[in-house]
């Protein structure tokens, strides 16, 4: 098992702070994923961040595509590394196919405002993020891998 402590052994805290938010939106960990976010866009400009974030919900999507529950297999029929497919298949627990929808349509109205002249992008990513989770109030239930 490779963990943080690993990564930023070898790395400056500025590769180290992407896998952080992205392991924090593969497990639905919401406290963490929007400190991790805010952090993130203390250094990053938000389209970056746009295109992690949406390259995670598209590779979620392409796994609801293939039942085949064989890392290996998966990675050489989309292309994508194992160790990649390894790390991401637990996030099909916590995100269902239309929650992952949802969110790559917040990403993307979100990226279309910040490129047509949005007057404060980190505010912007900030609300099509929090849009990823229900609220407490709407009644949604979580979603369940099946």
């Amino acid at each position: 098992h490779i963990g943080e402590t690993d990564i930023a052994a070898v790395s400056s805290p500025s590769h180290v702070a992407p896998f952080a938010l992205s392991d924090a939106l593969l497990q639905k960990n919401r406290p963490r994923f929007f400190s991790e976010l805010s952090k993130r866009l203390q250094d990053d400009y938000p389209l970056a961040l746009i295109s992690l974030l949406a390259g995670q919900f598209r590779l979620i999507l392409e796994l609801w595509d293939h039942k085949n529950p064989n890392p290996a297999a998966i990675a050489a029929q989309i292309g994508k590394s194992e160790f990649v497919l390894k790390k991401t298949l637990p996030a099909l627990r916590h995100w269902s196919v239309a929650t992952s929808a949802q969110a790559l349509t917040q990403l993307h109205r979100c990226d279309v405002d910040l490129k047509t002249g949005c007057s404060d992008p980190a505010a912007r990513l900030l609300l099509a993020c929090s849009l990823f989770w229900p609220s407490a109030t709407s009644g949604a239930q979580p979603d369940v891998y099946e």
